[in-house]
């Protein structure tokens, strides 16, 4: 009969009951993720196998110890930008990586589980730690993405007393550039994009032999292969009331509401849209429920950002009333945003 003790992360205190044969061995606390030495707990003598999954003794446990609770439309500020997103960028948290890793693990359980050799509280310490990493990293990274993108937006308008028209036009009315490429000079990106040319189009020869590299902030979906598909996750609101009009653009003292009641920029899942190619969400298409569909892919809720330069995480659907007045930058609607 296999022996089995209680374990306690020494880190998020959480308990489980793990096979005695996994003392000494290093792994993550399926709790909270973080790696631990699995050892006795003090209070628990080895005992014969009953039922892995449950422990009498054991405190009631939670899917909280990974990250705190998601603000419900609030602002988060864990640190700058710059600090997420290295933080983020030295971990692993693209959910491509993720998805290889739990089928990595998948095909070695099910290797293992032939050869007779494995107990079933493999199942409960890995592959929840697994599932949480997919989940909370691609939340956090998109929260890092966003606030570089509004430092980004901030520092233009630093520079030039306005923020980015959402299009920049040549002489015969052809779109040239979108705002996400007028940004180019404010991001952090990697080598290449140097070359981009503002005297051409987006779509030109010369800049299309770019289109193919990464541009981390803006960075979408991904194919099946795990590749980048270089489309947006960020878009603007583009219309005659939001911060955005078509043809002009405008400083932040145009937001008359007020700058943390005014939408600046926002999540979109699957935009189908390169993040150089100059096209974003009209206003109008939004109250109809046509466009891109706003939200994460990875999580029910959406990231934006207001002028102010918070950033917000709404959980689930918006209120349509909410997201009109929120886009709105002069209709002195009241409208709460939890801090």
């Amino acid at each position: 009969m296999s022996a089995e003790m209680l374990f306690q992360c020494p880190h998020c205190q959480a308990r489980t009951m793990v096979d005695a044969s996994f003392v000494g061995q290093r792994g993550p606390c399926f709790q909270c993720g973080r790696e631990v030495v699995i050892k006795p707990t003090m209070d628990d003598a080895t005992r014969p196998s009953a039922s892995p999954r449950h422990d009498p003794h054991a405190p009631p446990q939670t899917r909280t110890a990974l990250h705190p609770p998601r603000p419900m439309g609030g602002e988060h500020q864990p640190g700058s930008a710059e600090d997420d997103w290295n933080r983020i960028r030295n971990r692993s948290t693209s959910t491509s990586g993720a998805k290889s890793a739990l089928m990595s693990v998948l095909l070695a359980i099910l290797l293992v589980a032939c050869l007779g050799g494995l107990s079933a509280g493999v199942y409960f310490v890995v592959l929840p730690a697994l599932e949480l990493d997919r989940s909370g990293e691609a939340y956090r990274a998109e929260e890092a993405h966003l606030k570089q993108v509004v430092a980004a937006l901030q520092a233009y308008h630093a520079q030039y007393d306005a923020y980015p028209p959402p299009v920049v036009y040549d002489e015969a009315g052809k779109p040239m550039h979108s705002w996400r490429a007028l940004l180019i000079p404010f991001l952090e990106l990697p080598p290449g994009w140097e070359t981009y040319r503002f005297d051409r189009a987006w779509d030109s020869t010369e800049n299309a032999e770019l289109h193919p590299l990464q541009c981390p902030p803006f960075e979408g979906p991904k194919n099946s292969s795990g590749a980048s598909l270089h489309r947006t996750m960020f878009m603007l609101v583009v219309g005659g009331r939001t911060m955005f009009p078509a043809n002009t653009n405008l400083s932040r003292d145009a937001a008359s509401d007020g700058e943390e009641l005014t939408l600046l920029v926002i999540q979109v899942q699957d935009s189908r849209t390169h993040w150089l190619d100059p096209s974003d969400v009209s206003f109008t298409s939004l109250m109809n429920g046509q466009g891109p569909e706003l939200g994460s892919e990875h999580s029910s809720g959406t990231w934006y950002a207001t002028v102010d330069g918070s950033t917000h995480w709404h959980d689930g659907e918006f209120d349509p009333e909410f997201l009109k007045s929120l886009s709105v930058r002069d209709d002195g609607s009241p409208i709460q945003i939890e801090k």
